[in-house]
């Protein structure tokens, strides 16, 4: 995957924004950082440095040109789960540019059966190719075979686990075995999955139901959806 930096990317953006980096790969933390780096942010104490990388962290960005961290959901009542303090994603400061598919002019065929006579650059004489099977216009039907594979997702048991005689099911474990992160780097979809084992019981659910909402538009928006 590559990265392209947004243009016209300044502070001010970024001013009061809390970021869920939670399923961020190392290599977009990092990214990230150092280009907040160059808008003038630094980790409390004024240190440029590259770190919180690993495990799980949400980071939050000050008035004050201060990045805060914290590795621990419930931390995050103090500034992240505030409506006025904004949530930002990955896609805010970067663009994912997609790889430039190869030129079929310049790719080599090997099966000289699928050479055409008159194909551009080769002197070489092809034998006639095998006649190819005719096409009907007969119309194929189409059978889907049902399928629950998708589901075969298990996760292993340590020697802790086994010890222990239980496994801990919070968020984080089931969405490492889910790969949500993987799905969707912008973190749209851990943090409306994370609602699920906590609705109706951290808080009202009225607030639960217009966090996931929100975080379905801003999903739809990243991959190009339109809501009815």
């Amino acid at each position: 995957m590559k990265y392209k930096v947004k243009e016209g990317l300044t502070k001010e953006m970024f001013t009061k924004t809390k970021w869920n980096v939670s399923q961020w790969t190392i290599e977009q933390k990092t990214l990230w950082q150092k280009e907040m780096f160059k808008l003038g942010y630094t980790w409390t104490g004024g240190h440029c440095v590259v770190k919180r990388l690993f495990p799980l962290y949400y980071y939050y960005l000050g008035e004050s040109l201060d990045m805060l961290f914290t590795d621990k959901e419930d931390n995050m009542d103090l500034f992240f789960e505030y409506d006025e303090n904004c949530q930002k994603y990955f896609t805010d400061v970067f663009d994912i540019v997609e790889e430039e598919e190869t030129s079929t002019d310049d790719v080599l065929i090997i099966n000289k059966d699928l050479v055409p006579h008159t194909h551009s650059g080769s002197a070489t004489t092809t034998t006639e190719p095998e006649e190819l099977p005719q096409m009907t216009s007969e119309p194929v039907e189409s059978k889907t075979v049902w399928t629950d594979t998708h589901y075969d997702q298990n996760y292993t048991l340590t020697e802790e686990d086994i010890e222990n005689g239980y496994v801990r099911l919070d968020a984080y474990t089931v969405a490492k075995v889910w790969r949500i992160g993987s799905k969707d780097d912008s973190g749209a979809l851990w943090h409306t999955f994370k609602v699920f084992p906590r609705y109706g019981e951290k808080n009202d659910k009225a607030r639960e139901i217009k966090a996931m909402y929100a975080q379905i538009k801003a999903l739809a928006k990243i991959e190009g959806v339109k809501l009815d």
